[in-house]
């Protein structure tokens, strides 16, 4: 398959690994959703369809409501944007104002989640503080990590179980072996609109952070992501 050029990275799959990410904690994109930091209602329409998002029947949006969480709370450490990886190259940063990224309010986060399970009052409850996303590219790929910060460790890990509830769930969406040397990460490959998707969610401390690469073609290997997951974990602090 022929390679596709950085352009075209640009302005197809980076609206696909937003959307193939998000889509891990049952995102439903909405055409008539109101444009907000980190959410792009248009990238529907870059070579994405709103039903390879949606989750399916009986997938974690019809789990009980979160209970609040009850663990002790983490004070403010360091800004969120400063635990986020510095990939090496060939991954170059791409800015928020072309990748449609940046913080998240509560606001933004639930309307990614789509009304789901994790909608405005489940992130609530899970005690959801703040959260960022960021986006790089390399030749062939792009890579999205999001991370969501949470009142406490407890919030941060039920926020992943449920991410990954919702995608066991998925047919759509393969079951991966764990990353090494990341303790409780869940990994998982997804083929779609012509573009593979791999995934891998985690939790450290009182942050969940979700590390998401696509691309056109079997790229980047999995042992990349795993490194770039690695990465990610290490920067967490």
């Amino acid at each position: 398959m022929e390679t596709p050029d950085r352009g075209t990275v640009s302005n197809i799959a980076f609206a696909a690994v937003i959307v193939a990410a998000a889509a891990l904690v049952i995102l439903v994109f909405r055409s008539s959703s109101k444009d907000t930091a980190g959410v792009a209602p248009d990238t529907l329409r870059a070579g994405t369809s709103p039903s390879t998002s949606a989750a399916p029947r009986g997938s974690a949006t019809t789990t009980a409501t979160p209970t609040p969480t009850s663990s002790t709370e983490f004070g403010d450490a360091a800004p969120l944007a400063q635990r986020l990886l510095n990939p090496p190259p060939p991954w170059t940063r791409v800015s928020d104002a072309e990748a449609r990224t940046g913080p998240l309010t509560i606001d933004a986060a639930a309307r990614i989640d789509g009304g789901g399970a994790l909608s405005r009052t489940g992130l609530q409850q899970m005690g959801y503080r703040t959260g960022i996303n960021r986006a790089w590219s390399s030749d062939d790929a792009g890579l999205l990590v999001l991370a969501y910060q949470f009142a406490t460790e407890r919030g941060a890990q039920q926020y992943v179980q449920y991410a990954k509830t919702a995608r066991s769930q998925d047919a759509t969406y393969v079951a991966q072996p764990p990353t090494s040397g990341v303790p409780a990460s869940y990994s998982f490959r997804r083929s779609a609109d012509g573009s593979l998707s791999q995934v891998v969610l985690f939790a450290k401390d009182n942050v969940a952070y979700i590390v998401g690469t696509v691309s056109q073609q079997d790229r980047p290997a999995p042992g990349v992501v795993d490194e770039l997951v690695r990465l990610q974990y290490d920067a967490a602090g």
